[in-house]
């Protein structure tokens, strides 16, 4: 997601958090545009509470605690991609 001056955008944003919530955000929007047919709203989105923040470590904790399978691709990015990717491919995920 690059620099843009439309309105509703993130503008000359560098941060990283910023481009994963808009990825999130708009994932979210496609999601419910393919499962309902409609669009949310045609307006633009002036701002977003995205709630409290968690460190990766926090999260690593929660995760352990429940039990439930979890990988680790904290300073791994290539390794995540490529999860993803097998994931894409093998129709896992869509």
């Amino acid at each position: 997601m690059g620099a843009s001056s439309g309105r509703g955008r993130l503008s000359g944003c560098s941060s990283s958090r910023r481009r994963v919530a808009g990825g999130s955000l708009g994932a979210a929007a496609l999601a419910h545009v393919h499962l309902t047919g409609c669009r949310h709203s045609d307006e633009p989105l002036e701002r977003v509470n995205l709630g409290p923040r968690y460190t990766a470590d926090e999260v690593a904790s929660v995760l352990a605690a429940t039990g439930l399978e979890a990988r680790d691709f904290r300073h791994r990015e290539a390794d995540l991609l490529e999860a993803v990717v097998d994931r894409l491919e093998a129709r896992i995920v869509c």
